[in-house]
């Protein structure tokens, strides 16, 4: 699946974040997306909101589009209507970033679902990524590409029994980024403070 195009899709979305950060939800005073599929919804609601995001795509590609206008609700009250319109993917919501990803089968079957018993390391972005990927046995099959403001972005990981998909959503925390993890490849950029 490609990024929102201009000339293919149309995207009227205005979001007003108030509160702190950390404190639950964010409120959004107005979504407003038309014609765009789940992940492309999600990733536009965090930008928005300047709020670290990681989307996991399915192994099939992702055609259904709708739209959806929502006025004076949170985050969570966006996400639960996207999902609800396509019920092919979940998310987690933390204060700190929030995880669209398949759901069903295709979640099971994921190598982002694998469960790392324990991890410990230190360094940037990259580099911790790549450790990850390469002690569960995906480095091989997973091209990491970041653009290099956010490439060398110090993290630190030292947790047990997570999946690789947490582990992707405490790195993307750290370092404020935006993760798209599809099938051979996983992608992060800078999200704007």
């Amino acid at each position: 699946m490609r990024l929102a195009s201009w000339t293919c899709l149309a995207l009227a979305l205005a979001l007003i974040a108030c509160g702190s950060k950390g404190s639950g939800p964010r409120p959004v005073a107005v979504f407003d997306a038309r014609d765009l599929a789940a992940p492309i919804m999600v990733e536009e609601l965090c930008g928005g909101l300047a709020k670290p995001v990681v989307v996991e795509l399915p192994p099939r590609s992702v055609d259904l589009r709708f739209n959806l206008e929502l006025k004076g609700v949170d985050e969570r009250d966006v996400l639960d209507a996207i999902v609800a319109k396509d019920r092919s993917f979940q998310y987690e919501l933390r204060d700190d970033v929030t995880i669209l990803f398949p759901s069903g089968a295709e979640e099971v079957a994921s190598p982002f679902s694998k469960v790392v018993p324990s991890i410990e390391a230190e360094g940037g972005v990259v580099g911790v990524i790549q450790q990850l990927l390469k002690e569960q046995g995906l480095l091989e099959s997973t091209r990491v590409a970041s653009d290099t403001a956010g490439s060398r972005r110090p993290v630190k990981l030292s947790r047990r029994n997570a999946t690789v998909r947490t582990l992707l959503a405490d790195i993307v925390a750290q370092a404020h980024l935006a993760c798209r993890m599809e099938p051979g490849r996983i992608t992060l950029s800078v999200v704007p403070e």
